[in-house]
């Protein structure tokens, strides 16, 4: 398996798996009741979050 097909059958299936997985605990969150008293805020900062980390990690790997 040469480097390309493994990025393509192992790493990016990882990486769209891995940033699925802030939706499914804000999700999980959101069922159990878990936002706390202003949901809408929480959810808010959540994916504000959410959006800065994978922004920063995608802007770290454009120079590698």
């Amino acid at each position: 398996m040469t480097s390309t097909e493994w990025v393509r059958r192992v790493v990016k299936p990882a990486a769209f798996v891995a940033a699925l997985v802030p939706a499914l605990v804000l999700a999980r969150d959101a069922a159990v009741g878990a936002l706390g008293a202003n949901p809408v805020e929480t959810v808010t900062h959540r994916t504000g979050l959410t959006a800065l980390t994978l922004l920063v990690a995608s802007l770290s790997v454009t120079p590698a």
